[in-house]
């Protein structure tokens, strides 16, 4: 049992990279070549929120497995943690940000937008990287 569970973290680790690596490579860049920006709004404003939300959710298993595990790593614990801090944080400034983006408060609007794509890459980063400490 206890290997599965030990398996069961560098799955959904590998899930995270994928959701990550797909949203960035395939959808967002997608969306600004083959929409208008007034379509490509909504449809972000849209997808961007479940991003997150899957993000959470993913994180959360993270660290359950890891809990029921027992397996109480620095480097799980941090990335667990990290993660769901960074994706709680970045679902909770999608509001501001679309507000900035709509008042054309673009400097406000480029700061939490680069808060979220470091807080997107660093979630990245750590669920890629603790596999290598095995």
């Amino acid at each position: 049992m206890v290997n599965i569970l030990a398996n069961f973290s560098v799955l959904i680790s590998g899930i995270t990279c994928g959701v990550i690596i797909f949203q960035v490579s395939a959808i967002a860049s997608t969306v600004f070549k083959v929409l208008k920006p007034e379509e490509s709004s909504v449809l972000l404003r849209s997808i961007f929120p479940k991003f997150f939300k899957l993000l959470i959710i993913l994180s959360i298993a993270f660290l359950s497995v890891n809990f029921f595990n027992e397996e109480y790593s620095s480097t799980k614990l941090v990335t667990g943690i990290v993660s769901l801090t960074l994706a709680i944080f970045c679902l909770v400034i999608i509001p501001i940000t679309n507000r900035s983006r709509d008042e054309v408060n673009q400097s406000m609007f480029k700061f939490l937008h680069s808060i979220s794509v470091i807080s997107t890459l660093t979630i990245l980063i750590l669920n890629f990287g603790w596999i290598f400490t095995i």
